[in-house]
């Protein structure tokens, strides 16, 4: 078996030689966490110092002890005296990076993002400051009236809160850590009154966008299993969860129906998030999915609920795009057969339980590794 070195940005890994230059290119995207549409592959032999360019022709050339170094493909036709003129004419809206720190993948250049995408002279760039929780919504579903009942977020340093209603002002904790409280009157139809603003609500609404400082702790640890500032997932495997945008409404729908959301709060999901589903499958990708455990979830968002609730069900979905084709997923029958409430650590059960008082939160976030 011949053991090469693939190589990207400053991470570096042996694996087993690919049996084709499609595979290296699939595996390069897992080993990596990354997808790349086009890479430049540089091939350096143990009988040559000298790197020269690998044509996926020539893959049968790799052989043991080789290192292959993947760069994202860059379109040199245009000079340094063409860019300077296009740089002239680009303007950046928002300044949004996936991944500042990943070196290779995105990079700016006097102003524009260079070796991420074509741009023509006058376009407007779009790009993202980072990655943010949507519309995480908390429902209290008490079966008598609560005159008033107390409900905090507290968030990890990993991120911290862009929007929040009924209004309410964060307060910054130890260890960067910042929270925010309501104090509410809740009814058994579902109604929230905030004492604060007077603002009566169906449920208590926050975002979060991620900071941009390196954490000191490794991306996914045991202490945070989910960091929201590198989302990991399944993406391609035996464990991905991925669909065409056809069917993957109808089984989140159904899914959702599953986890205990209401007809009125799969409405709100699907609303919220339809045209970002939307603009994967207008790029002509299918969409990859998950959803964040429980437990793992309570590390970098804790929801303190006082009087207590018997059940919390936390539901925070993951999602992509990926390529239609080469990607190895699960069988639809797999899809189907999908326990998602053990899944995730939820008491389906207790939620379902009408004289009990329990309390829904919902949320996700576009991964955008992709």
């Amino acid at each position: 078996m011949a053991i090469i070195c693939i190589i990207f940005g400053e991470r570096r890994r042996l694996i087993a030689r690919p049996e084709s230059y499609q595979a290296l290119v699939q595996k390069a995207w897992e080993v990596f966490d990354v997808y790349v549409e086009g890479f430049a592959i540089y091939l350096t032999s143990p009988t040559r110092d000298e790197e020269v360019e690998l044509d996926p022709s020539a893959y049968a050339a790799v052989s043991d002890g080789c290192s292959l170094r993947l760069t994202e493909e860059l379109d040199s036709s245009s000079d340094d005296e063409t860019d300077n003129e296009q740089s002239d004419d680009l303007t950046i809206r928002e300044a949004e990076l996936d991944n500042p720190i990943q070196p290779g993948f995105w990079f700016f250049v006097r102003g524009y993002v260079h070796g991420a995408f074509e741009a023509e002279p006058e376009e407007t760039i779009e790009v993202d400051t980072g990655r943010y929780g949507g519309k995480p919504a908390i429902y209290l579903m008490s079966p008598v009236r609560l005159d008033s009942a107390s409900v905090q977020v507290t968030l990890s340093r990993h991120w911290e809160f862009s929007t929040i209603y009924p209004l309410a002002e964060p307060v910054l904790q130890n260890g960067n850590r910042s929270s925010v409280s309501w104090q509410v009157a809740a009814d058994p139809n579902g109604t929230l009154n905030d004492a604060a603003t007077g603002v009566e609500c169906s449920y208590l609404y926050w975002e979060a966008m991620t900071t941009s400082d390196i954490p000191a702790s490794p991306r996914v640890s045991s202490e945070y299993p989910f960091n929201p500032q590198y989302p990991d997932f399944p993406r391609m495997g035996r464990n991905a969860c991925v669909l065409p945008f056809v069917d993957f409404i109808p089984y989140l729908d159904r899914t959702l129906t599953i986890l205990t959301l209401s007809p009125a709060m799969r409405t709100e999901f699907m609303v919220y998030w339809l045209p970002k589903f939307q603009g994967i499958r207008d790029r002509e990708l299918n969409i990859v999915f998950d959803f964040v455990h429980q437990a793992a979830f309570e590390k970098v968002a804790r929801l303190s609920v006082d009087p207590q609730p018997k059940t919390v069900a936390r539901i925070f979905l993951l999602f992509d795009g990926v390529p239609k084709d080469g990607i190895e997923r699960l069988s639809r029958a797999e899809l189907d057969a999908i326990d998602w409430p053990a899944k995730i650590g939820m008491d389906a059960d207790g939620m379902g339980d009408e004289g009990a008082f329990p309390v829904l939160e919902w949320g996700g976030m576009h991964v955008h590794g992709y």
